[in-house]
């Protein structure tokens, strides 16, 4: 992932129901340095309240 100028990233990842592990590892441009982090996170959607195509009704307006 590029570095912005002051050393901080940024990346979009997939949030799906369920554990989501995601590793993560910093290295220095020389490779003498590195540091390393796994977050754990966990989603439960409770109730799906989406309208699918085969339930939809035109309305007149």
């Amino acid at each position: 992932v590029p570095l912005s100028a002051d050393g901080t990233f940024r990346v979009q990842v997939p949030f799906r129901d369920g554990q989501q592990l995601y590793p993560i590892e910093a290295v220095a441009a020389d490779g003498e340095q590195k540091r390393s982090i796994t977050m754990e996170f966990r989603r439960s959607t409770p109730e799906d309240n989406s309208n699918p195509a085969s339930q939809a009704v035109a309305e007149w307006f």
